[in-house]
């Protein structure tokens, strides 16, 4: 397992990480950035993270960090996973997740695991594939409003746009292959409901022979 807390810098690349993260131990996953907040320069890079008890990366309340390039492999959990709707800027990019299967031990989502898993869309997911989930290939699931510190400004996530989505594939999968649930509503203004509607564009997303599209 590794992990950063708190901010600082963060790079690992070319590593193989087998049989990490802790199950039913909340947040001890294979890779970690625990509120990190900007984390520009800072990358989960080229990696092999197989036969996983909990997830595979895990971006908590981080910025413009990089995680590009890895194979996650044979993991509990949702996979690639962005936790509480306050992270913005992240590349997440040329990532493949293959097989991912239920946990009773973290969010109920995770009894219907996403290899791409997301409290917001606010950043940018590109080149991206995930395959053979035991649920779903990727999954905006978005709150209403986020939960923060004393001193920092919520957020609403359901209001938020895309960074960039592009070119992302979702296949063989046992339900469905992006899914967008309970809701997502872009406005100009995340959390003004009064605010205008913000067309969003999915670019050129490749989904098929999954069990619910």
């Amino acid at each position: 397992e590794s992990e950063i807390m708190m901010s600082g810098v963060y790079r690992i690349e070319n590593v193989e990480l087998r049989r990490c993260g802790q199950s039913f131990n909340f947040g001890r996953y294979c890779t970690h950035s625990h509120k990190g907040g900007d984390m520009e320069g800072s990358y989960v890079k080229a990696n092999s993270i197989h036969h996983s008890f909990q997830r595979a990366v895990a971006i908590h309340d981080t910025n413009s960090w990089e995680v590009r390039d890895n194979v996650a492999f044979d993991v509990i959990g949702h996979a690639f996973f962005v936790e509480d709707g306050t992270e913005k800027y992240n590349s997440i990019t040329g990532n493949l997740g293959v097989f991912v299967k239920p946990s009773s031990a973290l969010l109920p989502g995770d009894q219907q695991p996403a290899i791409f898993w997301a409290a917001t869309p606010n950043n940018f997911w590109l080149d991206n594939v995930g395959a053979h989930s035991s649920a779903h290939g990727m999954w905006f699931e978005f709150n209403e409003m986020t939960s923060v510190d004393p001193g920092e400004e919520a957020t609403c996530p359901t209001g938020h746009a895309l960074g960039e989505f592009r070119n992302n594939t979702f296949h063989s999968n046992a339900r469905i292959g992006l899914r967008i649930y309970p809701r997502w509503t872009p406005v100009m203004s995340d959390c003004n409901e009064f605010s205008a509607p913000f067309p969003q564009y999915l670019h050129n997303l490749l989904s098929y022979r999954n069990g619910g599209n």
